[in-house]
């Protein structure tokens, strides 16, 4: 039977050669399209529900799609939804603070669920390498 030490040794060394391998993967882990989102206002109505957020965008991120999921006993639906302040559907917003102010018309009622969600094509690493990122921005339940 081996020592204790011996395995301790041969766990450090498996460890460090997997992250050694894995170093260039880092930076596609990395990569996030926005951050510090911060929902400021959720509001459901038996007409829909206004959602306003604010969120830092990242530069290095072109937006592709943003969508907006409804749930219903599981069953996922794209729905449309308005942007209030009068942008296009999938307006890429600059890099820099940023406001998200839309309504979904979808009643609280309609729904067991709600999701926006995004799509962004991201420059992975410093050679320009592309990824695309899909996250959710934000889920929502009625009251």
């Amino acid at each position: 039977m081996k020592r204790l030490s011996t395995r301790v040794i041969y766990f450090t060394y498996g460890a460090f050669l997997s992250l050694t391998l894995m170093a260039p993967l880092l930076p596609i882990w990395g990569v996030k399209p926005y951050t510090e989102v911060k929902l400021l206002e959720e509001v459901w109505t038996e007409n829909g529900l206004t959602v306003r957020a604010m969120f830092t965008k990242n530069g290095q991120c072109k937006l592709v799609d943003f969508s907006v999921i409804s749930f219903t006993s599981g069953v996922p639906r794209y729905v449309d939804y308005r942007d209030l302040d009068g942008v296009g559907d999938n307006y890429d917003r600059p890099a820099g603070s940023q406001a998200l102010n839309i309504f979904v018309p979808v009643g609280r009622y309609e729904a067991d669920s709600i999701e926006l969600r995004t799509s962004h094509l991201c420059i992975a690493d410093k050679e320009g390498h592309t990824i695309t990122v899909t996250k959710v921005f934000s889920s929502h339940e009625p009251d």
